[in-house]
């Protein structure tokens, strides 16, 4: 089988990913350590020198007669709501993560087969002082296979692929997925509106449906052959995901941390792209 994605861009992948969630446990770790100074300092001066001084200084740090200053508080420490990503998809034989990129056998066009997702996070618990927060959100995916000229023969046990004869027009494989996302965001910014963003998350999809469709010509009429099932996916799997935004705009990388199929190869899924983000 032909691979058409050159190897060291997968590479380059796989190295921003491990650089990536090295750099966000390494900032997570300073700044956890210099929040839990900084507790115990508040402690001793604001509750144990002078307790009674504490009214007077909240009132400096807090002007609720102007309207400005409760709204730019209120507006700086921003999270993510909505999430819209798409990008490109491969499968893989084995987990992205342990640095194996052989494709699996089933000859689906590399260039033309993407992921699409669409999540709202329902859920946000931000830290103290807002340089980092918790978020779980629910929403679906969708992994679409173009398969070519290649047509696909599905039975019970197995699915069989050959070079179709037919004048096809469409030919690929849908599935369509309910994802649970809960992730780690990094604000090194948090004062700033709409900042820089690092995020990893964890990510359940639960198979809703699965399609394949073949469209062709015959005698100048368009005829369809659409399966639907399972199609030999598993009904659930889990993934792994890094991005990196600002504004509104992203990119990320994403890949399966179990498998997706029950017939081929333990393949992985994996998937690179943009995100466009709205924050609440």
């Amino acid at each position: 089988m032909n691979t058409y994605c050159h190897i060291s861009k997968k590479y380059i992948l796989y190295f921003f990913q491990k650089c990536l969630i090295f750099f966000i446990i390494l900032l997570t770790m300073s700044h956890l350590s210099t929040v839990n100074g900084q507790h115990v300092d508040y402690l001793k001066e604001r509750w144990i020198k002078n307790p009674f001084s504490l009214k007077a200084k909240d009132n400096n740090d807090w002007n609720f007669e102007d309207a400005n200053d409760f709204n730019i508080n209120r507006k700086n420490y921003q999270s993510i709501k909505n999430e819209l990503d798409i990008g490109a998809l491969l499968y893989l034989k084995n987990d992205f993560t342990r640095g194996d990129f052989n494709t699996i056998d089933v000859p689906y066009n590399l260039f033309n087969s993407h992921q699409l997702g669409i999540k709202k996070y329902i859920k946000t618990i931000e830290s103290k002082r807002k340089y980092f927060n918790f978020q779980i959100g629910i929403g679906t995916i969708l992994h679409h296979l173009n398969l070519g000229e290649n047509e696909a023969n599905i039975t019970d046990d197995t699915i069989t692929f050959f070079l179709s004869s037919k004048e096809v027009k469409k030919n690929f494989f849908r599935f369509n997925y309910l994802s649970i996302p809960i992730k780690f965001n990094l604000k090194p910014f948090p004062s700033k509106k709409n900042t820089l963003q690092i995020g990893a998350s964890f990510q359940y999809h639960h198979l809703l449906r699965g399609k394949y469709e073949l469209q062709y010509l015959e005698l100048n009429n368009t005829l369809k052959n659409i399966t639907i099932g399972k199609l030999h996916h598993v009904n659930r799997f889990l993934s792994s995901r890094i991005q990196l935004s600002y504004k509104n705009i992203g990119v990320y990388v994403e890949n399966g941390i179990t498998s997706i199929s029950t017939i081929f190869q333990s393949p992985y899924s994996l998937s690179f792209g943009v995100i466009l983000c709205s924050y609440q």
